[in-house]
């Protein structure tokens, strides 16, 4: 199995297991030596889905081989300028990646709040979709972490 740790999109159902899983879906895989542990999104906290499980085993390895991959949750700069329904946003600007249940990747654009008093920036809870192919519009970026703060359930 060449499967990695990581988010993927289911690209057809899958039958026969412990659980049934559709096709478009959200998951995040866990490989293991003759099978997989497939988790489910359960909820999500600032843009990010959560997937505590419990995990499906999955044995088919013709549908493990079939998920799309799809990049990290988190944050990005923009090489280009990338266009949507109801506008764009401009290159080098700093967004999050997220996706919709589906596995559709959304956007959340980074801005600085004048109105608060921290030196900060924030991302609405409101993204905008955009197609697979703007997905290689996306460079990494790294950002700080706060000390204490719980990323393990984030599916990074």
């Amino acid at each position: 199995m060449t499967l990695s740790r990581g988010l993927y999109r289911t690209t057809r159902a899958l039958d026969g297991e412990e659980r049934a899983l559709a096709a478009d879906r959200l998951v995040f895989v866990r490989p293991r030596d003759e099978h997989a542990d497939v988790f489910i999104p359960e909820g999500s906290q600032h843009n990010r889905w959560r997937f505590p499980g419990p995990p499906i085993s999955v044995h088919d390895a013709a549908w493990l081989g079939a998920l799309q991959p799809l990049l990290p949750q988190g944050h990005y700069l923009l090489s280009r300028e990338v266009r949507f329904d109801g506008g764009a946003w401009p290159a080098r600007a700093l967004v999050q990646l997220g996706y919709s249940r589906l596995g559709e990747p959304m956007l959340f654009l980074g801005q600085l709040r004048a109105s608060r008093r921290e030196n900060s920036i924030s991302f609405g809870d409101a993204g905008v979709r955009i197609d697979d192919a703007d997905l290689s519009a996306l460079g990494a970026v790294t950002l700080f972490v706060e000390p204490g703060a719980d990323g393990a359930a984030w599916g990074r």
